[in-house]
């Protein structure tokens, strides 16, 4: 005769307990899954919307000639866009009409072998950037001109053009560590700069008519609330302090208590068996230092973490960079128009620096299907250098926090020392009028 397996009775009457209960509240989990789904669905849709209806204009800066002075210029100027910090005062802006912190694109843009100086803003806030920009380059001239990426079809390929693009990615332990800025170019002897983006120059220079290079730094203005624990991280990590978790709020620790009460009273009703409720444990406090944090750090770390520190007590930014290279296919050179640019922006690496994102944001592709994904990819890229957007939902490593100093290393108009026929530049300086000027019949 054939062996049956016998199961013991308690399991038996385990499954039936546990199929009784299932078959009355299966339905309980159900709005834990789709309240959360609807909610992230609503949000980007209202996003989205929110972003549609943006006004934007393209500014060009013609910077003024015979600059002697570094980029702390500049660094002024974009501290003031940090004004736009503000976009909505109540959650139910956000999570009813959509609304996001607005930002700003500052570009620096190669068409034809000259160099261009573009802002990307919001309508409302075009008198905001040219009081920054007036402030610190009176003499300068801004004329608001057509996007450029509106030349660029979605099908250039047909058109006889490529496409290399990517997402510069943060490299380095912290965002809260700077990269090198202007001051590490200046000269300790005669004060000279020796501005780091002159080669970008010398690359524009050498373009040949249809090729462009695009650099597009988005710059949304940051919450200043959030600087004192970035910093604390740093220090806690490099004098091997753990990090304090933050605290639960009363609410989350009654309702923690209550469930860990409930799943005890339910294995204790199936197992017939006592359970104890786990205690949460007391904090413990964080055992003194004999020694000062300037002990325990090597040189190193401590310039590491002054430069920390440096970069909190300025205006952030949330920050992506986007870089694009285009041209006709018979004049298409990639060692020009991305080995070059790549390595300008090398200059500046310091404990922190910036590569590109191949993983997710570059024309690459190998093994299937090649061809297809390498198209599908570019398009990706070319809709993101054209949108210009910073959704709440792109990926974290996609965003990073930038100071007004690294800002203005990364994008200010060149100095004296700077000589290239691809720079256009204001010929002439504006004056005011004589105090004696007669303004009306007398």
């Amino acid at each position: 005769m054939p062996q049956f397996i016998v199961i013991p009775s308690f399991v038996v009457e385990i499954f039936r307990a546990f199929w009784l209960v299932l078959k009355y509240i299966w339905w309980v989990p159900i709005p834990f899954i789709i309240i959360p789904a609807f909610a992230k669905a609503w949000l980007y849709f209202i996003r989205k919307r929110w972003v549609g209806q943006m006004k934007w204009v393209m500014l060009e800066i013609i910077p003024p000639r015979d600059i002697e002075r570094s980029p702390k210029n500049m660094e002024q100027a974009i501290t003031g866009l940090w004004g736009a910090f503000g976009t909505f005062s109540i959650k139910a802006e956000e999570y009813l009409s959509g609304m996001i912190q607005e930002w700003y694109s500052l570009e620096l843009v190669g068409i034809n072998g000259k160099l261009h100086f573009f802002v990307r803003t919001l309508s409302h806030f075009r008198d905001l950037v040219e009081a920054a920009v007036y402030a610190q380059y009176p003499n300068s001239e801004i004329h608001e001109v057509e996007d450029y990426m509106e030349n660029v079809p979605y099908d250039f390929e047909k058109h006889g053009y490529d496409l290399w693009a990517t997402v510069m990615k943060r490299t380095g332990p912290s965002d809260m560590y700077p990269i090198k800025t202007y001051t590490s170019f200046e000269d300790p002897i005669d004060r000279t700069f020796i501005d780091p983006l002159a080669s970008m120059a010398e690359v524009v220079n050498r373009m040949h008519e249809g090729e462009q290079m695009w650099l597009q730094i988005l710059i949304q203005p940051a919450d200043e609330a959030i600087k004192a624990g970035k910093l604390k991280e740093v220090v806690n990590k490099m004098v091997g302090r753990p990090s304090v978790a933050p605290k639960k709020s009363l609410l989350v620790e009654e309702i923690s208590a209550w469930l860990a009460h409930g799943r005890a009273a339910g294995l204790e009703l199936i197992t017939g068996q006592p359970y104890e409720v786990a205690l949460p444990k007391e904090e413990e406090k964080p055992v003194k230092l004999p020694m000062t944090i300037n002990q325990l750090l090597t040189p190193g770390e401590q310039e590491d973490l002054t430069a920390a520190e440096i970069k909190a007590s300025k205006r952030w930014f949330t920050s992506r960079i986007q870089y694009g290279y285009y041209g006709r296919k018979d004049v298409f050179f990639k060692p020009r128009g991305i080995s070059a640019v790549m390595g300008a922006l090398s200059q500046i690496a310091g404990t922190t620096g910036f590569k590109p994102w191949s993983k997710e944001f570059s024309v690459k592709a190998y093994y299937v299907f090649t061809s297809w994904r390498k198209r599908f990819k570019k398009q990706k890229l070319l809709r993101m250098l054209k949108e210009r957007a910073m959704y709440p939902w792109l990926p974290k490593a996609m965003q990073y926090i930038l100071n007004s100093e690294e800002l203005a290393t990364l994008w200010h108009f060149p100095t004296i020392s700077v000589v290239s026929p691809a720079i256009t530049q204001v010929e002439s300086k504006r004056g005011g009028a004589p105090s004696d000027l007669p303004i009306g019949p007398e």
